[in-house]
């Protein structure tokens, strides 16, 4: 395996060993048994483990005959994303992932709802239990901890509850909402007594609000149909607590 003791504060000690801890970094290999660099991420530290030169196919297994060496790599960011899945890959945690990876930050997750659905429609949708719900966020934040948390899909009420008083917890740590209620196929993702919930529990604590044009009705109850009732949804979901608030357009007619 390899130590990485030397990354760690206060001599704490973590092993990773190869095709376990440590996943791909890029560079084309596929197999763990071929793999000679890898990517890890420990309590908050990015970092590149390259194994020397010659080392060869078989290397993850068996000990490696010379120590790996260590390039460190900028860290741009420990995300929490709490949402649900979409099978599809198109949108929901799915998508997050993608999204935080691409811009280098590193996405943890806990997963509010399975959704059975592709680029047609969302054809089922199972809930998970709130108690999981909540062992998944405060599982995550005892260890790794988080720079910023992002919220999707909630499911129901007493998720966005639950929701609620983790960010109330964690009050230091900055909030990206998604008021996810409605798919863009038009099926319902949120129940219709939770959205009081949204409005009262959540709204007031997202650093930025990110509700699609129906979603900032439904919270705000300004009718949407151009760029300027946008604005005036924006700036009542501001007044309701909100610190900024981003209205996407794509339900919006263009010119």
């Amino acid at each position: 395996s390899f130590a990485l003791s030397h990354l760690l504060p206060q001599g704490e000690k973590v092993s990773a060993a190869p095709g376990s801890l440590l996943s791909p970094c890029g560079r084309g290999m596929t197999e763990r048994s071929r793999s000679t660099h890898a990517q890890v991420w420990v309590r908050g530290v990015s970092a590149v483990l390259a194994t020397p030169a010659g080392v060869g196919e078989g290397c993850a297994r068996r000990a490696c005959a010379a120590e790996p060496r260590i390039f460190m790599t900028e860290a741009k960011g420990r995300v929490l994303i709490i949402a649900g899945s979409d099978s599809s890959g198109g949108a929901g945690i799915q998508a997050d992932i993608k999204t935080v990876t691409a811009l280098g930050g590193y996405a943890m997750t806990a997963v509010t709802a399975l959704t059975v659905q592709n680029t047609l429609g969302v054809f089922a949708v199972h809930e998970i239990p709130p108690e999981i719900v909540k062992g998944q966020i405060e599982a995550v934040m005892s260890d790794l901890g988080a720079d910023a948390i992002k919220t999707g899909m909630l499911a129901n009420a007493a998720i966005v509850e639950l929701v609620g008083a983790a960010l109330e917890k964690h009050a230091d740590i900055p909030a990206v909402i998604d008021p996810v209620m409605i798919a863009k196929g038009g099926a319902a993702l949120l129940q219709a007594r939770a959205v009081e919930a949204v409005r009262s529990v959540l709204l007031p604590r997202a650093a930025l609000l990110t509700p699609n044009a129906p979603e900032a009705t439904e919270l705000s109850g300004v009718a949407i149909e151009d760029v300027e009732d946008q604005k005036r949804a924006a700036d009542t979901l501001i007044e309701m607590g909100a610190q900024a608030v981003l209205v996407k357009g794509g339900h919006v007619p263009g010119p």
